[in-house]
């Protein structure tokens, strides 16, 4: 089966992402990448917003599905209110959101959270907040990923703050800085006709190692003006550590259980990690910590950490060491 998915996953990328499935293969390609190890690819080809793509009906002023991929705001080719590809919904809430009903249970006395993080690809999503209602009640699934970058845009004689998200993190390093006229946006900065020399340094050295760290945006801080009767200003992209790289929540309806698997990220493996509920710790060293009510018992994969809770609300942190 791997090989067979992997064929598709070089077939979607010689198609640059983007969807040339019908009504039957469509239903099945998101969910069949997130299975198989390639949710990435999947998250790339939902992100799409050129044709043919979820995101092109978008762009064109649709606010409900249309029959077929092709046509425009100005030129409808079928039906425009047709849930013929709309198939993706249950893969947004069964692999992202990671709501499932466990195997051969049912009335969702038995739940499974398994949401699926992709960390790679031009389009990284950074968080998901979804729910359902049963006829248990409700099921909720909140995850949020700490990518670690930040990114400023201040004016000449402004200040210009730098702050990692938590009190233990520090700024590793500066991987953007230009005083002047920088253009783009955070992730695609670039340089243009106007730039301090030793923007970068200076940055550097103000603010590597430290949690936060605050600059004058003045000439003086750069050596003098780099272009003189030009409006300037500073562009800024660092990098933190993170050492608590993701955050999960769940609401579990009254009457049911749930195995709630925390995604392995940054490098992390069962033996390397450290979970947290709330603020006691549930995993360390590779073994389950008892003693938070409500956490029964615990056990590690390769990919994730699965934890056997009873019913109410749990939120999970996976931290380094």
């Amino acid at each position: 089966v791997q090989k067979l998915v992997d064929k598709i996953v070089e077939d979607v990328k010689n198609q640059t992402y983007h969807l040339d499935t019908g009504i039957v293969g469509t239903k099945y390609l998101l969910p069949t990448l997130s299975q198989f190890g390639h949710h990435d690819v999947a998250m790339e080809i939902a992100s799409q917003t050129s044709f043919p793509s979820w995101g092109y009906m978008v762009s064109q002023g649709a606010t409900t599905m249309w029959e077929n991929w092709q046509g425009s705001q100005f030129k409808g080719v079928g039906s425009r209110n047709h849930i013929m590809f709309g198939s993706q919904s249950s893969w947004y809430y069964q692999s992202i959101a990671g709501i499932n009903l466990a195997p051969k249970t049912n009335g969702w006395s038995s739940i499974v959270i398994a949401p699926q993080v992709a960390t790679s690809g031009s389009n990284v999503l950074e968080g998901v907040d979804a729910s359902i209602i049963t006829l248990r009640g409700r099921i909720a699934s909140f995850w949020m990923l700490t990518s670690g970058r930040i990114c400023v845009t201040v004016a000449e004689n402004q200040k210009a703050t730098l702050s990692c998200a938590a009190a233990s993190d520090h700024i590793a390093s500066i991987d953007f800085a230009s005083y002047g006229t920088p253009m783009g946006s955070c992730g695609n900065f670039s340089t243009f006709n106007c730039s301090a020399e030793k923007s970068k340094d200076v940055i550097s050295e103000a603010c590597v190692g430290k949690q936060s760290c605050t600059i004058d945006v003045t000439n003086p801080t750069f050596g003098g003006d780099p272009c003189l009767d030009v409006v300037k200003h500073l562009d800024i992209q660092a990098t933190c550590t993170v050492s608590q790289p993701f955050s999960m929540s769940v609401d579990i309806p009254g009457g049911s259980q749930a195995e709630v698997r925390v995604p392995l990220l940054n490098g992390l493996t069962n033996t390397t990690a450290t979970v947290m509920e709330g603020s006691a710790v549930v995993w360390k060293d590779g073994k389950f910590q008892p003693g938070d009510e409500g956490v029964a018992g615990a056990y590690g994969a390769t990919t994730f950490i699965a934890f056997n809770v009873g019913s109410g609300k749990y939120t999970f942190y996976l931290m380094q060491g």
